[in-house]
């Protein structure tokens, strides 16, 4: 199977080194629209490792912080 991922540092790369000026590049509807699910799902994953890395934090901090216990007479 092919892969058709976009390689994202080559299409930054292309983007600015236009020869002319004014060089127009055309591209397709599809093809924008696998740019932005592509970057629409880095952004997904990027949040979800945050969240996962924020619950292994406070679950961390839970297990090896201090544990406080009161008394009544």
């Amino acid at each position: 199977m092919s892969d058709d991922r976009i390689d994202l540092e080559q299409l930054r790369a292309s983007a600015f080194k236009s020869e002319e000026p004014k060089a127009r590049t055309v591209v397709s509807l599809a093809w924008l629209r696998q740019v932005h699910g592509e970057l629409t799902a880095g952004r997904v994953a990027q949040a979800q490792l945050s969240r996962a890395r924020t619950v292994d934090d406070v679950i961390q901090d839970l297990r090896t912080g201090p544990i406080e216990r009161t008394s009544t007479l």
